[in-house]
């Protein structure tokens, strides 16, 4: 047992220490655990907000108590799906594979002690949804003494589940990433699938919580049929069933060690599957294409960009969002104009909250962020090759415009459409739209010189826990509150357009001294990495 725990505890620190890009490991480990309580921070932001939004919807037709099986299923399935790809990496592609197999350690100890870490993550996760979700349920029900005794032990359990069904989908999907020619293709293919799941399940939430309002116990008989585990939660905080904790025991306890037992006893022939990698015999004689050194690098910045379903994901959201959200207002044009008149409001009143809106969502979208540390281990190629390093920030740079440029205009012109406004009101979007791109891009490099990430252990590390990205993201806010501070204190001076019109002017200041910045002090940091 003392292997497993010393094991459990190093997989645990390299988890934490993974999300950070300090030096030293005093820095590592704190900023490891700040990016944990984060996360954990805004689980428990989500749970609050739903627990009691369906409290308070279920209460009147007695079905409060169901609050609890829906949220814990909720939180088991979100940390089932944040664990798939930390599975993937940490247990079958964790670069200590071969050192930890080759010591005196069984691979079931080996592989528990792995899942273990990712249990303690799930754990913050799932407490922080189950632990607001339990309070709703006191606070409209009762049974105060059942839920402060059956507490602990549910939230200890629950995220037993998630962890061992997640290892098993990761394990398919790295095999079929390690099999297919096109894994990043299909990768994407299935975030867009996932995403577009998330945006439908959003636009139905109030109809679908209209629906177990009238259907509380059909919607009780279907949780307690399908989702047995889940009711099982309700039954121990609600009724405070030992039988049902017991039951609840057994199939986490069994399960993640099955699993572990399982996967323990192939191990090592898995990892040297999946490790594996199958020798090309289709090669072909042909003439070489020349091109010019601009489109060579923006050529390898969009094989990059596409190649990378993570680095693609956490950028394309906003341009999604501005897509479809101007989609919908297409087709919701003569609703959205009924609810306009009746309120009074014409749509050029809604100029200053669409101009927010767009700011917010490019403040999303920087590609240009993660850029540089992306590079990685291949980045003295660039600094060996007889480029200039402007031409390598101006490549850089065209992939972000290229990418969020056509989504702005887009919208723009849909916006302008379904809002009625004046020509002029639609050239100060697209002139507002197109200049935020240019500063978010020229902000996003210059955040990620200040900050590089270049040993990141994956593309993930670097995109969804560089430092660069959240001070992008920041930076680009900025513009968004300045804007809003003058239209609060200059509107009704200046008039909000004469505003908006001010706003672009210091945009365009904006990008010229980042420009600047780039062009002095970024060139010598770019050398210095």
């Amino acid at each position: 047992m003392k292997i497993f725990f010393a094991l459990s505890r190093i997989n645990l620190k390299g988890l934490l220490l993974s999300s950070s890009q300090h030096r030293k490991a005093g820095k590592k480990a704190a900023s490891g655990v700040g990016a944990l309580l984060l996360l954990s921070f805004i689980a428990l932001y989500i749970g609050c907000i739903y627990s009691f939004l369906l409290a308070s919807q279920l209460a009147p037709a007695g079905g409060a108590d169901l609050v609890l099986p829906i949220m814990s299923a909720m939180a088991a399935m979100a940390s089932f799906i944040f664990c798939i790809f930390n599975a993937a990496s940490f247990v079958f592609g964790a670069k200590d594979n071969n050192l930890l197999l080759s010591l005196p350690i069984s691979s079931f100890v080996i592989v528990l002690s792995k899942l273990a870490a990712l249990y303690l993550e799930n754990l913050f996760f799932c407490f922080c949804i189950l632990l607001p979700a339990t309070i709703a349920h006191v606070a409209f029900v009762g049974s105060l003494l059942s839920a402060v005794v059956f507490f602990l032990p549910v939230a200890l359990l629950l995220p037993l589940l998630p962890s061992a069904l997640s290892l098993v989908l990761s394990f398919l999907v790295s095999l079929f990433e390690s099999r297919s020619k096109h894994r990043a293709l299909l990768s994407i293919v299935c975030n867009l699938l996932f995403f577009a799941a998330i945006m439908i399940g959003s636009l139905k939430l109030n109809s679908s919580l209209a629906y177990v309002a009238q259907n509380v116990e059909g919607m009780r008989n279907a949780l307690a049929t399908y989702l047995p585990p889940f009711y099982w939660v309700r039954d121990c905080i609600a009724d405070g069933s030992i039988v049902a904790l017991l039951k609840l025991a057994v199939l986490s306890l069994g399960l993640i060690i099955a699993v572990s037992y399982l996967f323990s006893k192939t191990y090592k022939s898995l990892i040297s599957k999946l490790e594996s990698r199958s020798a090309r015999n289709d090669y072909s004689l042909g003439t070489q294409s020349a091109t010019s050194m601009r489109k060579a690098l923006l050529r390898k910045e969009l094989r990059k960009y596409f190649g990378s379903s993570i680095y693609l994901f956490n950028t394309i959201i906003g341009p999604l969002m501005l897509v479809g959200g101007s989609i919908y207002g297409l087709f919701a044009r003569s609703t959205l104009l009924e609810a306009l008149g009746g309120m009074g409001m014409p749509g050029s009143e809604l100029l200053p909250m669409v101009c927010a809106g767009l700011g917010f969502l490019l403040a999303m979208s920087c590609i240009t962020a993660p850029s540089i540390s992306l590079e990685s281990n291949r980045l003295w190629i660039l600094k060996e090759a007889p480029i200039a390093v402007m031409d390598i920030f101006r490549a850089k740079l065209e992939l972000h415009l290229l990418i969020i440029v056509p989504s702005v205009v887009f919208a723009v012109l849909c916006f302008g459409f379904v809002l009625s406004l004046s020509a002029t009101h639609v050239l100060l979007l697209l002139l507002l739209g197109i200049t935020m791109t240019f500063y978010e891009g020229l902000f996003g490099l210059w955040a990620n010189l200040l900050l590089p990430k270049l040993d990141g252990v994956n593309d993930t590390v670097i995109v969804k826990q560089s430092a660069s990205v959240l001070v992008s993201m920041l930076g680009g806010l900025l513009p968004v509150g300045l804007g809003a501070l003058l239209c609060w204190l200059l509107g009704r001076l200046l008039g909000i357009t004469s505003v908006l019109w001010l706003v672009w002017v210091l945009l365009i200041i904006g990008c010229l001294l980042l420009h600047r910045l780039l062009k002095t002090r970024g060139v010598a940091k770019f050398n210095a990495l």
